[in-house]
C-alpha cells in the first residue's frame, strides 16, 4: 500500500513537519503545495519522501477561488506521476488521530473506495450558476452583501451559466482510489471542465464532487475521513485543543483539523503520542 498525502498550507511550517514525522516514508509520501504568497517553504524539513511544488505550480490561493481548485489539481498531477494506491488531500493544519498502523489497516481493509462528501441537501446553486465579480469574493460583510443581491438579479433575470450537469457539493478534502484519480488525470477535457467554474463561489466544494457524480464513480465513495468541528457556527472550523482531545480520538475518522501551535501545541504533542 503505497499513499500520497497532499498537503497544501500557507503558514505553521512546524506543524508540517509534525504530521510528516507521524508518518512511515515506507509507505506515505508528501506532496506540499505552499501558497506563493507564504514563506514558509524553506522551513519544511526536506527528505526522500517529502515533495514541494515548484513554482512554476504555486498559485496564490484566495478564500472562494477557483485558485484553491487549480492549487489541489497541481498537487493531483505532481503525484500522481508516481505510482500510488490513493492520493489522499488535506490541509497544513490537519493531524492524525489514529495511530499509523491504524490509518494503513483502514486502507487495507477499504481498498477500492474513495472518500469524499457528495451532497446536495442545502446547497444553494447560485454559487455555480452565477459568474462572480472578482472583486466580490471574499468574506467581508460588503462582499457578502453585494454577492446576495447581484446573485438574486442574475437568478431573476436569467443571467447564469448554462449547464446540464447536477451540480454536487461537499467537504474540500478527500482522499481518491487509484480508480477515481485517473479518471480526472487521464481526461484531457479536465481543464475545459474546470474552466465551467470560473468566478463561481467555493468552486472548491463543488467541482469534484459534481465530476465524480456525473462520470458515475460515486458509487465508489464513501464520506470523507476528517474530523471537524463546526459548533461555533463560524464560516471557519473551531481551533481544536486539549480540552477536545477525548471526543477527536473516539471520532471514526482518521485526521482532524484544524489545529493551531500558537493556540494549543498540548494537543498535537498527546495525539503524536499515539504512535509510541
Amino acid at each position: 500500500m503505497r499513499i500520497a498525502i497532499l498537503v497544501a498550507c500557507h503558514k505553521q511550517a512546524e506543524l508540517i513537519n509534525k504530521l510528516i514525522a507521524q508518518f512511515d516514508p515506507s509507505f506515505f509520501k508528501f506532496f506540499i503545495h505552499v501558497d506563493i504568497k507564504s514563506d514558509i517553504s524553506e522551513q519544511i524539513i526536506i527528505q526522500d519522501n517529502v515533495v514541494l511544488i515548484t513554482d512554476d505550480d504555486r498559485v496564490d490561493v484566495r478564500w472562494g477561488h477557483i485558485s484553491q481548485v487549480y492549487a489541489t489539481y497541481n498537487l493531483l498531477k505532481r503525484a500522481a506521476k508516481e505510482d500510488f494506491d490513493y492520493l489522499w488531500f488535506m490541509s497544513g493544519q490537519d493531524f492524525p488521530i489514529k495511530s499509523q498502523k491504524d490509518i494503513l489497516d483502514f486502507f487495507v481493509e477499504h481498498n477500492g473506495r474513495s472518500f469524499i462528501d457528495i451532497e446536495t441537501k442545502s446547497f444553494s446553486k447560485y454559487r455555480a450558476l452565477v459568474h462572480y465579480p472578482f472583486f466580490s469574493i471574499g468574506q467581508s460583510f460588503t462582499q457578502r452583501v453585494f454577492r446576495k443581491l447581484y446573485a438574486a438579479l442574475c437568478m431573476k433575470f436569467g443571467l447564469t451559466k448554462n449547464t446540464k450537469l447536477e451540480l454536487m457539493h461537499g467537504s474540500s478534502w478527500f482522499c481518491f482510489h487509484k480508480n477515481i484519480y485517473s479518471n480526472i488525470i487521464n481526461d484531457r477535457d479536465f481543464d475545459k471542465y474546470l474552466a465551467r467554474f470560473e468566478n463561481a463561489l467555493c468552486p472548491d466544494e463543488i467541482v469534484f464532487q459534481t465530476y465524480i457524480k456525473h462520470k458515475g464513480l460515486d458509487t465508489l465513495c464513501n464520506d470523507n475521513l476528517t474530523y471537524v468541528d463546526w459548533s461555533a457556527q463560524d464560516a471557519n472550523p473551531k481551533l481544536l485543543t486539549l480540552d477536545d482531545y477525548n471526543v477527536v480520538i473516539n471520532s471514526s475518522k482518521l485526521i482532524a483539523r484544524k489545529f493551531d501551535l500558537d493556540v494549543d501545541s498540548e494537543i498535537i504533542h498527546k495525539l503524536s503520542a499515539l504512535n509510541e
